[in-house]
């Protein structure tokens, strides 16, 4: 099996007799107490089962497998212990949600039994979650297709901070950076809420109506309640609702939205033709309305980010992700067919297909550039 087992005790030489008599069947590891076994678990994991004695010096068995749920909820974690009382089982099981709850001694092939079990639970948890995250990809590009169809200026600037997330995120040491990327790509699907703005509107626009522009104030909330009915996207429902929160270290507001805020202002700035350098000195001077981290780990990837210049390309060679650098207008005419600033989505592909054909524009090239951070 390639999936690793941690086994974390105070009585050595029972942890080398667990080792091997399981070796021939298991992949296991030890640690000598709730202490080492943190730094077993946060050092050589993922593990796909952790079994804990329950009274060690230190820490029992409880508190430190509720720590390693909260490190790793896919991992599956028992309790083994000589002290077969019923109150303690029952908080373990309260507590650090136990899987199995075995008695010492443990004859070797319950014990074997558990594992291969614990294995196998193990494994059917990040089945699970790789289809939800799948079903939740799908689901997302969907949505974000129609947007970039409905208001494209909004689509865009979704597109443009999904790399400054994924790669934040990373920078932050975040789990689930999935999330993050989901966050940012789902950021401005509320503009679909703003039905009097249509694909040409301009997201900054002054002379809007005053209807209007309350329900441009709200579009974070207006997509937390189009995005509630799909399942354990509560996390990700959070960052994008509360996406314009200034920093409130007394609030429970999450570091998610913060980088948000963060990704969108610079956005916003970077639209309005401003250098980069000024954009961060204009950030910086307003440095109390964000994270103070999450602005200066945004700030340092901007500024050492390798500057990749304005590249032409033809239509019919464009990728997912590459960003206009010009309008692309009608020649002659002058109908603006797609705004500078738009991403590249499948739903663009299609539409300059259908486009190409309509105004023959053939073989016809355009200026575009990549995203400002990578998101491999």
């Amino acid at each position: 099996m390639k999936e690793k087992i941690l086994f974390v005790d105070d009585e050595p030489n029972l942890l080398r007799g667990i080792k091997l008599v399981l070796r021939k069947k298991f992949t296991v590891d030890i640690a000598e107490g709730p202490l080492n076994g943190l730094k077993k678990f946060k050092s050589d994991g993922p593990y796909a089962v952790v079994i804990s004695d329950l009274k060690m010096p230190g820490a029992d068995g409880i508190d430190f497998l509720e720590q390693v749920r909260k490190i790793s909820d896919e991992t599956v974690r028992m309790l083994l212990t000589g002290y077969g009382d019923l109150d303690s089982a029952i908080e373990a099981v309260n507590r650090g949600q136990i899987f199995r709850f075995m008695n010492k001694p443990c004859p070797k092939e319950t014990l074997i039994a558990n594992l291969e079990a614990g294995v196998a639970q193990y494994r059917l948890i990040r089945a699970e979650k790789e289809v939800l995250k799948g079903t939740l990809r799908g689901t997302i590009r969907v949505l974000s297709n129609i947007l970039s169809l409905v208001n494209p200026a909004a689509f865009g600037r979704g597109e443009r901070i999904r790399g400054q997330m994924i790669t934040l995120a990373r920078e932050l040491g975040l789990h689930g950076v999935w999330q993050y990327e989901l966050a940012a790509l789902l950021s401005q699907i509320g503009w679909v809420s703003v039905t009097s703005l249509g694909p040409d509107s301009h997201m900054d626009d002054q002379d809007m109506a005053p209807e209007v522009a309350v329900a441009v104030e709200k579009h974070p909330e207006a997509a937390a309640w189009l995005l509630s009915d799909i399942p354990r996207l509560e996390k990700v429902i959070d960052m994008i609702r509360l996406q314009k929160a200034d920093f409130q270290p007394d609030q429970n507001i999450p570091i998610g939205a913060y980088m948000l805020r963060v990704c969108l202002d610079f956005d916003a700035l970077k639209q309005q033709e401003m250098l980069t350098a000024d954009a961060v000195d204009f950030m910086l001077k307003n440095a109390g309305l964000y994270h103070p981290e999450v602005l200066e780990r945004f700030c340092r990837l901007v500024t050492t980010s390798r500057k990749q210049g304005v590249r032409s390309h033809k239509l019919k060679d464009l990728q997912e992700g590459w960003i206009f650098a010009e309008d692309l207008a009608v020649k002659g005419g002058g109908h603006l067919l797609i705004a500078k600033g738009h991403v590249v989505s499948q739903a663009t592909l299609y539409r300059l297909k259908i486009l190409s054909e309509t105004y023959s524009l053939g073989d016809r090239y355009v200026s575009v550039y990549p995203p400002l951070f990578s998101d491999d």
